[in-house]
């Protein structure tokens, strides 16, 4: 049962960030890890191989991925304007004292003005802290260095990414950073999202009236944090570049539950205003721009089957038994 799922996947990923942050005495004690695994489904990937200055060609910072698991985050953050970007690939490595975790840093790329500054590949100093609580992610090259640390002073993150000689202070400092992207569903990592865009029907033939007799495309959120949620100011949209392209204007979603919305005009009343389900990408914002980033939605589904999120690779995948507003991911 849906609704019986999600709770256990709750539960689970609660526990799993207390066990966490029950960390032991010693340096280098990670912290809160309940992470993701594989490729995102997003743009954006870099080519290059090695470590080093980037191409300046383009974007090359790694797109979001991942849902709940323990091995790999793909994390990407942004300036409010979006000009710089940085993205880490943190694999988990082991269990430290106190039943924490212990990462190690994969992969650091970095995008300033649009064009890519840096890439490190396998070859980063990733520093951890007791509880994951000031992280920092640093590669260096051709006398540069890159560093970016992720901080939390309950109750909130901050993010800054500093560059400037190896053996000098920096020279640029890009604080208050934004997580746009990152895994489903890991309450303990930085840019954690409590509500999802659960399942979509594209193609909806016969399997949920809208009330009026027609059969428009429609959409599911889920609740699966702690708390109510006021929608006020979230975004959902169909263009990575664009996140905020359908803005709500209203609703709540109660602790746990789900809430179906249509494509079209006409639904959605004090909500949502006309959205539709036409593009390739999904992507839902919290007001101050926090997201797990743009997920693929390409090649939809068959007629009257929908799209589930699968919470082991953050993925969308067909679900030939859709379960619209009963809170269910099986």
């Amino acid at each position: 049962m849906k609704t019986r799922w999600f709770w256990i996947a709750g539960l689970f990923f609660a526990l799993a960030g207390a066990l966490a942050c029950d960390g032991g005495t010693g340096g280098n004690d990670g912290g809160p890890g309940d992470g993701d695994g594989g490729d995102g489904d997003g743009d954006g990937d870099g080519d290059g191989d090695g470590d080093g200055d980037g191409d300046g060609d383009g974007d090359c910072v790694d797109a979001p991925a991942g849902g709940g698991g323990f091995d790999t985050h793909v994390l990407r953050f942004e300036s409010t304007g979006g000009d710089v970007k940085a993205s880490l690939r943190r694999v988990f490595d082991t269990i430290g004292v106190g039943e924490s975790a212990i990462y190690t840093g994969d992969t650091l790329r970095v995008d300033v003005g649009g064009a890519c500054a840096a890439m490190f590949e396998d070859d980063i100093t990733y520093e951890n802290t007791h509880h994951n609580w000031n992280d920092i992610a640093t590669g260096d090259t051709d006398g540069d260095r890159y560093s970016l640390s992720m901080t939390f002073f309950p109750p909130t993150w901050s993010y800054t990414l500093e560059t400037g000689p190896v053996d000098g202070a920096p020279t640029a400092t890009y604080d208050n950073l934004i997580v746009t992207g990152g895994p489903v569903l890991c309450h303990a990592c930085p840019g954690y999202v409590p509500v999802l865009v659960s399942e979509l029907m594209t193609d909806n033939e016969s399997t949920l009236d809208d009330g009026t007799g027609a059969y428009p495309p429609w959409l599911e959120l889920s609740n699966v944090g702690g708390d109510n949620i006021d929608l006020t100011g979230w975004g959902l949209s169909d263009d990575p570049a664009d996140p905020m392209k359908w803005t709500f204007t209203g609703g709540t979603i109660a602790q746990g539950a789900a809430l179906v919305l249509f494509a079209g005009p006409d639904h959605n009343d004090g909500i949502l205003p006309a959205f539709d389900l036409d593009g390739d990408w999904i992507r839902l914002t919290m007001p101050d721009g926090t997201s797990v980033g743009e997920r693929s939605v390409d090649g939809g589904a068959p007629a009257d089957q929908s799209l589930q999120i699968d919470l082991a690779t953050g993925a969308y995948v067909v679900n030939p038994a859709p379960t619209p507003g009963t809170l269910s991911l099986d």
